[in-house]
């Protein structure tokens, strides 16, 4: 073999050699991009309910994925509702999250598909209701409309967008209307859901700007302990008593971190008990917001 062929060999051994190690680039990136975990066992998250005949009326939920279990041999994750179990979660290697009810009275004690995050142009995504848990219904289309979003946390996910409403779906957040909206039949009576909060790791990575709750510039913080509001013992170690006092009418008692990170939310009326033995130890701002949009607040210690 002459100098030359050898030269023109080794050119195109070179090409080659670069031309697979592209490929493995490009293969690896685009695997890295589809495989892993879309939904965070670290998600939690707060619904808001309102009322179209009552502008007065609004309920608040929260939700969190707390530990793993097993159902069927399938490995499911719990999710609490208002530190109450109300469901598992589970996704699937192709990015189909799952959800599983064990209130037979309620819903069918079996896994309903919700959510399918495994989003490519022109494809069809389906859910199942409650109503009708052995068929499949049309999600949407999605076209070409998928973009993305930038969230407080700064990154950028995936979205699908609805040209009269804006962006619907949240990759790896789910439907901001509400995260089993697809999922339940919406109630006659005028009630309406909506996704307040979403948090992955007690970070804030979204924020509902139709309404304040999630604002932490909104907060009045009192450390004087003059709030009006009873709360004993304190500091406390994981049960604390709220009294409110008899002239407020106050909807949602929240409390929050130093830093104003909404960590969770009750539902407190009159006088009512909270657990708060899953803070970790140190100081809290609570704060709770009269039907007159006052708004009265002081410190909590957890010891």
């Amino acid at each position: 073999m002459t100098k030359t062929s050898k030269h023109l060999l080794s050119k195109v051994q070179g090409k080659l050699i670069l031309s697979v190690l592209f490929l493995f680039i490009c293969t690896t990136s685009l695997h890295a991009q589809i495989t892993g975990q879309v939904f965070s066992k670290k998600s939690s998250w707060s619904i808001i309910k309102t009322n179209l005949f009552d502008e007065t009326f609004f309920e608040i939920s929260t939700y969190k994925i707390e530990g793993d279990t097993l159902i069927e041999d399938k490995n499911y994750s719990k999710l609490l509702k208002d530190n109450k179990s109300f469901s598992a979660l589970r996704e699937t290697e192709d990015h189909k999250v799952y959800a599983y009810f064990s209130t037979p009275f309620l819903y069918p004690s079996r896994e309903l598909l919700i959510y399918d995050f495994d989003w490519y142009p022109n494809k069809t995504l389906y859910f199942q209701m409650v109503d009708f848990p052995d068929e499949f219904f049309i999600q949407t289309v999605i076209g070409n409309s998928i973009d993305s979003i930038q969230l407080l946390d700064g990154k950028y996910y995936q979205c699908l967008k609805n040209d009269y409403e804006g962006t619907w779906l949240i990759r790896g957040i789910g439907d901001i209307k509400g995260f089993f909206n697809s999922t339940f039949d919406l109630p006659t009576n005028g009630d309406q859901y909506a996704l307040l909060c979403f948090f992955i790791d007690d970070t804030l990575i979204y924020s509902n700007t139709n309404f304040n709750y999630c604002n932490t510039n909104s907060i009045d913080i009192v450390t004087n302990g003059d709030s009006n509001i009873k709360l004993y013992p304190n500091p406390s170690n994981g049960i604390v008593t709220v009294e409110l006092p008899k002239s407020q009418d106050i909807d949602v008692f929240k409390i929050f971190d130093t830093k104003g990170v909404l960590v969770r939310i009750y539902e407190v009326r009159n006088k009512d008990i909270i657990e708060v033995h899953n803070l970790t130890k140190g100081a809290y701002i609570y704060s709770a917001i009269t039907k007159k949009n006052q708004k009265l607040s002081g410190k909590i210690i957890i010891i």
